[in-house]
């Protein structure tokens, strides 16, 4: 008998104080692990984020504060220097140089900068009939080191600050506040820069800071725009011309900037060269690796290239001259120098796709040589008809595209339908074929026009007087220019008829419809060469015969009827050799075929058979034989 029992009926619970163990396997452990190792990481970056942001901000607030307080320093320092007060070289050095660092071409620092640039420009001398600027006294200095900062310093404000705000201003010109005459004093500072007469002596400063200026900062592109501007067009030409003047030798020598900063370290000087180079990972730089890594060189052919590309490709430029400057600026323009250039530029592959920038450069090439035709033209019409003939090979057809009447082509296709047999057009009407015509983009009229002046008969007429007087043997009679010829006159007819006439010939190529100008003005008009009392009447397909007929390829190939075909190939491979000329005698040779058989239709048979005299037909009947010799041989050939 159980005694224990005190009326629970209910068995105890039996709990394990050692607690429940989970049995878990080993790749939900691992992921546990790893989820908490994200988390743990998640909370770092977060903390690592917190730091930099708050890090960045006060660091920018107070960078705001600094700048803030240089701005005012600088305001403070253009006002005691804009009243003349405290104008020494220590001020003049630190104004530049906050300059350099709050710079941010916003408003405040493009009016700021015509205030510098009025600094620099204003007398130090009381003599007023040559009063000495501070910016020539600064390069008056005689010490190695000052002469060096300043040079550099000068290529910054130019490069860092003058031609942004140039840029700013035209880029944005319908919102920029920035007045006209603060450009006009920017630009008045660049003229002087520019001039080789500031730096006296010290031609070494002078070109380091015109070649980076035109290297690095695109100073003639920079003030392209400016062109436009009639209020700022004067001060724009003063740079280019300032820009011209620019002689060889153009030689620099190499800067001591580096072991001035090694000797005397600063935190303003880092950052005011690192922007000019963009400097290392620590903001270092060196001036000698970076002007030979970057080929910081400046030659005459670059600078007239500049000019061509930047200046002379402006749209209706020359008509933008003002007429009291345009002759004096067409007298500083080398206008050889730029006839090479666009012929180089054009070897460079430089015109192609650029319809526009050629079209203008057509036209202001085409108004220049109006100015001073006789001064121009007289020393380089080789260039200048290669030039214009390697501008006209890089112009869209568009340019010489003649409006198609509609009207036309609809009676055109009502006429060929009108043909066709009544019943078959009742049950199967006919499919007119008609042309398709290319869709040409908007030309500028004004452009097309000026383009017309090329075809102008007075303009081939100046061309042709100067060819002339360049060609033509100094005969008295017509028989006697007719059979005269040595070796040196065939020579130079040889080679400016070459010229002369891949120019007319690429002339009737671009504009067809102008041909029966071109090669009536060649046929009919008449020029005279010699004295007064003593002129000679000149025909111009006697000049091109001349050149065709002593040539090789005339002399030994075609007149010898038994080996034509066998030196043919020889004459073929001449077409593309242009490096030997010989593509120049085959464009004369065209030319000849063009204009003689235009004549033809307007001589009679009496004039054709005439062996005395040249009245009507320009070559003699036994030229037109050995021309006709000439022709018939590779026609047969080629049939």
């Amino acid at each position: 008998m159980n005694f224990s029992f005190d009326g629970n009926f209910k068995p105890k619970r039996n709990i394990n104080l050692g607690g429940i163990r989970s049995r878990e396997d080993k790749k939900s452990l691992m992921a546990k692990a790893q989820a908490d190792r994200r988390a743990r990481e998640q909370e770092r970056l977060k903390l690592r984020s917190a730091i930099k942001i708050q890090a960045f901000f006060r660091g920018r607030q107070e960078a705001g504060i600094i700048r803030q307080q240089q701005r005012d320093d600088l305001h403070n320092l253009l006002q005691q220097l804009s009243n003349n007060e405290n104008i020494n070289n220590k001020s003049i050095v630190q104004c530049v140089q906050l300059f350099l660092i709050v710079y941010n071409s916003g408003i405040y620092d493009a009016t700021t900068t015509s205030q510098l640039c009025n600094i620099f420009l204003s007398p130090i001398t009381k003599d007023a009939s040559n009063p000495t600027k501070l910016i020539q006294h600064l390069f008056q200095q005689q010490q190695e080191k000052e002469l060096d900062m300043w040079t550099w310093r000068i290529i910054l404000f130019i490069n860092k600050i003058l031609l942004p705000v140039i840029n700013t201003t035209f880029a944005n010109s319908t919102t920029s506040m920035t007045s006209s005459d603060d450009i006009q004093r920017i630009l008045e500072f660049l003229a002087v820069a520019m001039n080789p007469d500031t730096y006296a002596t010290n031609r070494n400063a002078y070109l380091r800071i015109i070649t980076y200026a035109l290297v690095q900062g695109h100073l003639l592109k920079s003030i392209h725009p400016i062109i436009g501007n009639s209020e700022l067009v004067n001060n724009a030409l003063d740079i280019v011309t300032n820009i011209i003047h620019c002689q060889p030798p153009y030689g620099i020598a190499p800067s001591n900037i580096r072991q001035y900063q090694e000797q005397q370290q600063s935190v303003i000087k880092p950052v005011i060269m690192s922007g000019l180079f963009g400097g290392g990972d620590n903001g270092s730089v060196t001036v000698e690796q970076e002007e030979k890594k970057n080929d910081i060189k400046l030659n005459r052919e670059f600078i007239l290239d500049l000019i061509v590309q930047d200046i002379l490709s402006i749209s209706f430029f020359v008509d933008k001259l003002p007429p009291t400057l345009s002759t004096h600026y067409m007298q500083e323009l080398p206008f050889d120098g730029v006839l090479k250039s666009i012929i180089r530029l054009n070897e460079n592959n430089v015109w192609k796709n650029q319809d526009e920038s050629v079209a203008n450069l057509l036209v202001n090439m085409t108004q220049l040589a109006k100015i001073q035709p006789e001064a121009y033209l007289k020393g380089a019409l080789d260039l200048y008809a290669k030039s214009i003939q390697a501008l006209l090979s890089n112009i869209s057809p568009s340019y010489f595209a003649e409006p198609k009447s509609t009207a036309f082509n609809q009676q055109q296709d009502s006429d060929l339908s009108d043909e066709s047999d009544d019943d078959d057009y009742q049950n199967n009407q006919d499919t007119i074929m008609t042309d398709v015509h290319v869709q040409h983009e908007q030309v500028d009229p004004r452009i097309k026009e000026r383009l017309e002046a090329l075809y102008d008969p007075h303009h081939i007429d100046l061309l042709v007087r100067h060819f002339i007087n360049l060609a033509a043997p100094t005969t008295t009679t017509e028989q006697s220019f007719v059979s005269s010829s040595t070796t040196t006159d065939t020579i130079d007819i040889q080679e400016i008829s070459g010229d002369m006439t891949c120019l007319f010939n690429t002339l009737i190529n671009q504009w067809p419809s102008k041909k029966d100008s071109i090669l009536n003005t060649l046929l009919y008009h008449r020029w005279w060469s010699g004295p007064k009392n003593k002129s000679t009447a000149i025909h111009l397909a006697q000049f091109f015969w001349k050149a065709w007929s002593n040539h090789t390829y005339a002399t030994i190939i075609f007149n010898d009827d038994d080996r034509i075909v066998d030196r043919l190939s020889e004459a073929i491979r001449s077409l593309t050799n242009n490096g030997g000329g010989g593509s120049k005698i085959w464009a004369t040779l065209y030319l000849l075929c063009e204009m003689y058989a235009r004549l033809l239709l307007t001589i009679g048979d009496d004039e054709f058979f005439d062996k005395k005299s040249l009245s009507n037909n320009q070559l003699t009947l036994q030229q037109t034989i050995q021309f006709s010799r000439h022709l018939k041989g590779p026609w047969i050939w080629i049939v």
